[in-house]
């Protein structure tokens, strides 16, 4: 008896061919319905920021869905209530080519930076023990776990992003937050132990 002829599976999310050209994307279309991603569904809405996360975002979804590459290229325009957005990308060359690649590549041109818009900066630590030693510095430990909740948020912020190189460049800072009293009894202590302050 012949062998029987392999079913071929459904292709999965990506597997369009590489920079496909506006024939191969129109021979696509006709091949199959779009599948569509209702925006309410995912809650769905770019407004210009953080475009990055977005498209991960609808990737991740695509991959739910079933969806390729050119049914997000054919929807984009759709997944935002800002006209002027929606506008910028429907004039976009991967937008009008259904062309997914490309288009993520127009909206990082666009809506992209080249580094996250920066939440805390050398200076935020540098004001927050400025402003903690002209409170007369830590005395009780109320006061010690509200400093170093705020000191632990920046220094992980600083060191994710590489804005600084380390963390142990704070040290002596860290110490002058001490009240004297407390400097004092550490002082005390450090000297017994034969340790340098």
């Amino acid at each position: 008896t012949e062998p029987r002829p392999q079913t071929h599976q459904r292709r999965a999310f990506f597997s369009t061919p590489t920079n496909p050209s506006p024939l191969q994307h129109q021979i696509l279309r006709q091949e199959r319905p779009v599948v569509k991603i209702k925006a309410k569904d995912y809650n769905l809405n770019f407004n210009g920021e953080e475009v990055e996360k977005f498209i991960r975002k609808v990737e991740k979804i695509a991959q739910i869905e079933g969806a390729r590459e050119e049914d997000l290229a054919m929807q984009m325009a759709f997944w935002t209530t800002d006209s002027k957005n929606s506008d910028a990308i429907e004039a976009m060359p991967g937008y009008e080519e259904g062309n997914w690649s490309q288009l993520k590549k127009d909206l990082i041109t666009k809506w992209g930076r080249v580094e996250p818009e920066r939440k805390y900066r050398k200076d935020s630590l540098i004001n927050l023990f400025n402003d903690t030693q002209d409170a007369g510095g830590i005395s009780t430990l109320s006061q010690y776990k509200r400093f170093i909740g705020e000191y632990e948020t920046i220094i992980t912020y600083l060191l994710r992003y590489k804005y600084i190189p380390q963390e142990n460049m704070f040290h002596e800072d860290l110490f002058d937050c001490l009240s004297a009293d407390i400097k004092g009894a550490i002082s005390k202590e450090m000297i017994k132990e034969n340790v340098m302050v």
